[in-house]
């Protein structure tokens, strides 16, 4: 077995195809994960169909430090949001779009990997990491959205800026969901 045969087996085995924080892959975008991970040259590390959270804001906090205080892969409303208990840090309000971590095993593969996704809309794509046996990609797309939500636990935003809000960031999830069909659509076609 070659390394970077090697190394996709070892990582698949490891995080069960995904590192992201929440350890599952969301259904939006399992199909195109499943499929990447079949090809011999390639598989994923991470993947996000899409998310709108409210998220701490301030000096040392990250996302790996708990600063999640709401996610949801799917549509949202106002309702949801004024019912979230909110801590006493400010809070933004955002919406993120599709990211997909790809590792391959050649230039050539990262390039042909690269014109798939930005055919498919992802136009921030590209290569993030390059070593002897892995290169690494980010496919991402540009739909994002983010605004102050909250301030010493209450919403500082009016009902009527919500509703904008969860519009806006709803028809940017569904526009990210298309891209994304639209790339599994597009890499059957390079495998068929």
């Amino acid at each position: 077995m070659d390394k970077f045969n090697k190394i996709k087996e070892d990582n698949l085995a490891k995080i069960k195809y995904d590192k992201s924080s929440k350890g599952s892959i969301d259904e939006p975008i399992l199909t195109l994960v499943n499929q990447i991970n079949s090809l011999p040259d390639f598989f994923t590390t991470s993947s996000c169909s899409g998310r709108i959270s409210v998220i701490k804001d301030g000096k040392g906090i990250t996302k790996q430090r708990n600063a999640w205080i709401f996610k949801k892969h799917q549509a949202i409303t106002v309702e949801e949001l004024k019912s979230i208990v909110l801590p006493k840090e400010r809070c933004s309000l955002k919406f993120e779009t599709v990211i997909l971590h790809i590792a391959t095993n050649s230039i050539d593969n990262a390039f042909k990997m690269l014109k798939i996704a930005r055919d498919s809309g992802w136009k921030k794509s590209g290569i993030i990491s390059y070593k002897k046996n892995k290169i690494m990609l980010e496919c991402s797309s540009t739909e994002v959205l983010a605004m102050p939500f909250s301030k010493e636990g209450r919403i500082i935003a009016n009902d009527e800026i919500l509703e904008e809000f969860c519009n806006q960031a709803n028809e940017k999830l569904e526009k990210a969901h298309m891209k994304i069909k639209k790339f599994t659509k597009n890499l059957q076609l390079l495998t068929d």
